[in-house]
């Protein structure tokens, strides 16, 4: 009879550290509504979890098996190609990771807007990617505020443009950051 033994306790207790942390991250990202995603490069496997598949409406058993070309389909064709650029850039190494705004099809067929940010976190033998992780947030609402505001500075711009008054606003050491047509006029030398 012959016996060998292996003290594995601290392998236990990494094992369940890390079991721990999955749960945290887990629970943060659910609370916070962010879409979590695993990217095979190589093999094009493709793992997310649920908040990433409700972000565009869906079920996992409406959308089956998720592949690259499962994203590739649901983001709006316009962003595809610079996605792609920075997918490769990142790749390339001249990007520290792979951050953009695009537009995903929701089931509902409205687009919804997402940041999509991941990192490449091994490569195969050869430099090849291999594992890239990041996440999706909706930014729909962001966007849109953002669109309003730009409509209306693009207006309020034009109202102080072509009134009649002078106008000039001072920065706090009183010299003139803005003076429309009409102000110009009256403060310009001829």
């Amino acid at each position: 009879y012959i016996a060998i033994e292996t003290d594995i306790t601290h392998e236990k207790e990494a094992e369940e550290r890390l079991g721990r942390s999955g749960q945290l991250l887990s629970a943060v990202a659910d609370a916070n509504r962010i879409g979590i995603w695993q990217w095979n490069v190589t093999t094009d496997a493709f793992e997310v979890n649920d908040t990433w598949i409700e972000l565009v409406g869906y079920t996992c058993a409406e959308l089956g098996e998720i592949t690259f070309q499962t994203w590739e389909r649901l983001t709006h064709p316009d962003d595809l190609a610079h996605c792609q650029q920075c997918l490769h850039r990142h790749f390339s190494g001249e990007l520290d990771y792979y951050d953009e705004d695009i537009r995903m099809r929701h089931k509902a067929g409205h687009w919804v807007w997402i940041n999509t940010r991941g990192n490449l976190v091994s490569r195969l033998e050869n430099g090849a990617p291999g594992l890239m992780l990041g996440t999706h947030i909706d930014i729909t609402e962001r966007r849109e505020l953002e669109q309003r505001l730009a409509a209306e500075q693009r207006l309020l711009s034009q109202i102080l443009k072509t009134n009649v008054s002078a106008i000039t606003v001072l920065d706090e050491h009183g010299t003139i950051v803005f003076a429309n047509d009409a102000a110009s006029r009256i403060l310009s030398p001829d």
